[in-house]
């Protein structure tokens, strides 16, 4: 039997789920109790997987509130470009794969950039995020900006 904690702390880029557990079933008579710890990825308890040949994740249409893009993600064998569409998904100048500067490695916090632009220059623009991930994994994004 285990029983988990309703909360957890968050520790570095870590999250701490404490348990409490015994060994036995519910009728055994010579359980021992025990007290866990289970350590998982800030904000990594489900990701998007992109193959090694690559895949696309989109994006539903959002109101850009500004700021900056960033992401919680591992590319540490592959890389993540991301472009920026508009409601057709219609490519916005600026913002494509090709513009994009791709990211390779294991980030909590990584700002993700185009070549001469910015996302702060959609602030309030309906669009769609299309994420492009080759052997990667995608745990969260989120904006800066407080629109």
């Amino acid at each position: 039997m285990a029983f988990g904690s309703m909360d957890w702390l968050e520790m570095g880029g870590e999250w701490w789920f404490y348990y409490a557990g015994w060994d036995g079933d519910h009728g055994g008579k010579d359980r021992r109790p025990g007290i866990g710890l289970a350590i998982g990825r800030k904000e990594g308890l489900v990701s998007m997987r992109g193959p090694r040949g690559g895949g696309v994740v989109v994006t539903r249409l959002l109101k850009w509130p500004g700021g900056d893009l960033v992401i919680n993600a591992v590319a540490s064998a592959g890389e993540i470009k991301i472009r920026a569409s508009d409601a057709h998904r219609k490519v916005i100048p600026g913002f494509d794969y090709t513009d994009a500067k791709p990211f390779q490695g294991d980030s909590l916090s990584q700002v993700m950039r185009w070549k001469d632009h910015a996302m702060d220059e959609l602030t309030g623009q309906d669009i769609r995020l299309e994420f492009f991930l080759q052997d990667a994994d995608l745990f969260t994004f989120r904006a800066t900006g407080k629109e």
